[in-house]
């Protein structure tokens, strides 16, 4: 491999090592000023592509960059995070650990980073499943972060602090191999990386790297397999470990909440797009090459099915009860008739609004009995809303109110020490009011611009013969039916309960199609220019 830099242009056309030498059968072109002549040959050198060593040099100063920017983000100025509005607690309650508040105080208004040593009694582990242990992928970087918190010399058993530079360097290892993956030129990789860091690092997510959330490893899942997807869609033969690598992130992914358990959904139809092995040994045979995808995908599949089952038969009742009560009720123009449908006693119909721990809730009701068995989310689709199908376009114009507001108000960014309870941070907000400026007013517009990114990864497909290029339309495209896959699992399960801080991940996966939709522009004209054998 050669450390030098390679003279082909981001359109894969060559050049002489003169950018501005002579194109054989032209006319010498007219003198211009030194200046112009400059900024010509800086253009020229930025659409080169690097290979080799150097690409690999470059990447990881990429990822070092990002790594860096990061923890400048999270740190610089005073560290920033999330407070806890309970979700963490059911984590770190497992854990033995007990937020550093002092006794009988909110943790709702702060940020606590510091964690201690907590023997927990009975059902106060945690409070919200009677204390039946919640189960999730998160625990494996909250248990790194304990680890770590000692090596840092931060204070307590474990320090969120020690999450969050935990989380920057994960970052940075992805934005490495996503600068190095990613096809184009210097200039399109920076933008791709640039953008994502930009999404990222937006008031929006970043404190959640310093959070017991469990949306913390469903963030670094999803950009996981983001890069996943393109090493697959990228490479001219594709090997079991591809395949394998995608089924393991979409596992991790997929158990750190129960509501993302889409993404291994559609994380299966990723591992089967492809076959494995020399694409001129593979026959016709559509099932050749994709034994190793269905066995991989099948191991997905029983794995978080195996997840969903141990979770907390409590957890189970809060989201079915969220979904009838707070979600298809309150929302309905008959809901007596539609507890009738679901089998359920219509006396039922005075907890329309409430809570599962609500002064009205109806869990105490004789007719409450059998509730779990006639609310599965196949129930109130099959039973209720495939009867009014209209109901769903109204469930979906909620949810985009919810997701355009992008953040929700009630969670807080600065820790105890800093004096500041009750407020948010706005440091790096570029994102956001993009976002609000986009869709503030007009939130359909998030559905149009999907669609239209869409249209462009399948253009992408369709007419790029280069296998890299590909990698966009495809990697894009999985994005944008994960997007679409969580943004129904979110609406459907607990619905308006707490909905929008629930569509964060839906938030941050449309920002993430949104990036590679605008840089799939890039890769068709440069595609068109190549085949056309135009000189740039």
């Amino acid at each position: 491999m050669s450390d030098k830099f390679e003279l082909v242009d981001s359109d894969g056309v060559g050049f002489t090592e003169d950018p501005l030498a002579l194109v054989p059968g032209t006319k010498p072109p007219k003198p211009r000023p030194r200046l112009r002549a400059a900024l010509a040959t800086v253009s020229r050198i930025f659409g080169y592509r690097i290979e080799g060593t150097a690409l690999g040099w470059v990447s990881v100063g990429a990822g070092a960059a990002f790594a860096g920017l990061m923890l400048m983000r999270l740190f610089y100025g005073g560290a920033i995070g999330l407070s806890d509005q309970g979700d963490g607690q059911r984590l770190t309650c497992g854990m033995g650990l007990r937020a550093g508040n002092p006794y009988n105080t909110p943790v709702d208004d702060l940020v606590y980073t510091t964690y201690f040593d907590h023997r927990w009694y009975g059902e106060d582990c945690p409070w919200n499943t009677y204390g039946q242990a919640y189960n999730s992928s998160q625990l494996y970087l909250l248990q790194l972060a304990e680890w770590l918190t000692p090596l840092l010399r931060l204070p307590g058993v474990m320090d969120l602090r020690a999450l969050g530079v935990l989380c920057a360097v994960v970052l940075g290892l992805l934005a490495g191999l996503l600068f190095a993956w990613t096809p184009g030129s210097l200039v399109g990789k920076a933008f791709v990386v640039s953008g994502v860091w930009l999404v990222v690092a937006d008031a929006s997510f970043a404190g959640y790297f310093v959070s017991p959330y469990s949306d913390t490893g469903a963030i670094l899942g999803v950009l996981a397999l983001m890069v996943a997807s393109l090493a697959m869609w990228r490479a001219q033969r594709v090997h079991w470990w591809h395949v394998a690598a995608i089924g393991l992130i979409a596992l991790f992914t997929a158990t750190t909440k129960t509501q993302a358990v889409t993404f291994a959904v559609v994380a299966a139809g990723l591992m089967l797009c492809r076959r494995v092995g020399d694409p001129a040994s593979l026959g016709q045979y559509p099932l050749q090459g994709r034994w190793f995808g269905i066995g991989a995908v099948g191991a997905l599949l029983a794995s978080v099915g195996q997840y969903l089952r141990t979770q907390p038969a409590r957890f189970a009742e809060l989201n079915q009860y969220n979904a009838v009560f707070v979600e298809m009720l309150p929302h309905s123009p008959h809901p007596d008739q539609d507890l009738a449908r679901l089998g359920l006693d219509p006396s039922l119909v005075s907890g329309v609004g409430s809570r599962i721990n609500s002064p009205n809730s109806v869990t105490e009701l004789p007719g409450y009995q059998g509730f779990l068995d006639k609310t599965s989310m196949w129930d109130l689709l099959s039973q209720v809303y495939l009867h009014e199908p209209t109901r769903l376009l109204s469930m979906m114009g909620r949810g985009l109110v919810g997701m355009s507001k992008l953040r929700a108000d009630y969670i807080y960014s600065y820790p105890w020490y800093s004096g500041r309870p009750d407020t948010q941070e706005w440091r790096v907000s570029v994102f956001y009011h993009f976002w609000r400026m986009m869709f503030g007013a007009l939130p359909l517009l998030i559905v149009a611009l999907t669609l239209v990114a869409c249209v462009l990864f399948i253009a992408v497909l369709r007419v790029c013969p280069d296998q890299q290029d590909k990698s966009i339309g495809a990697t894009g495209l999985f994005l944008a039916v994960a997007a679409i896959a969580q943004f129904w699992a979110v609406n459907l399960s607990d619905g308006a309960s707490d909905l929008i801080k629930h569509l964060m991940l839906t938030n941050l996966t449309v920002g993430l199609v949104l990036v590679l939709g605008v840089y799939s522009t890039v890769v068709l004209r440069s595609s068109v220019i190549r085949e056309r054998g135009v000189p740039k």
